[in-house]
């Protein structure tokens, strides 16, 4: 046999065994489904997140964030240099629809986080994250499941 017709020979049974391969268990004209890979569904998000968070007229404000299974949450808050009682927040939180921010509602408004593999990171109302050098002193840190 010529190397020509053997290049084509081993072509055509590459083809062959690549298309038997990409139908085998699949019924005709189903595709497989596309997986989710959001932070709801592919991360161990919940537990506690605890962090110092930037406060415009103090040091910074001490951070605890609880995220449960049942989709409620606890937020405890400490003004540093301001206050000495810190203020707890429980109620419910919200998936964004892509799911990868989690809204907790507060008095007053709403609180968003983006939720990473062991953080959070606060994110304004319309899920914008922080960029730059400043990034990190939005973030809270995993400390439990």
């Amino acid at each position: 046999m010529h190397p020509v017709q053997l290049r084509h020979l081993f072509a055509c049974i590459a083809v062959l065994v690549l298309c038997a391969c990409s139908q085998m268990g699949m019924p005709q004209g189903e595709t497989m489904p596309a997986q989710p890979h959001s932070s709801r569904d592919s991360l161990d998000w919940a537990g506690t997140y605890e962090g110092t968070l930037p406060c415009a007229d103090c040091p910074g404000i001490r951070t605890t964030v609880q995220l449960r299974m049942d989709g409620t949450f606890t937020m405890t808050q400490l003004y540093v240099d301001r206050s000495t009682t810190p203020r707890v927040v429980r109620g419910r939180f919200a998936w964004d629809p892509p799911g990868r921010d989690v809204i907790l509602e507060v008095p007053g408004g709403s609180q968003r986080f983006w939720v990473g593999e062991g953080w959070l990171q606060q994110v304004d109302r319309d899920g914008q994250r922080v960029q730059g050098p400043r990034a990190d002193a939005y973030m809270l840190r995993k400390k439990s499941g």
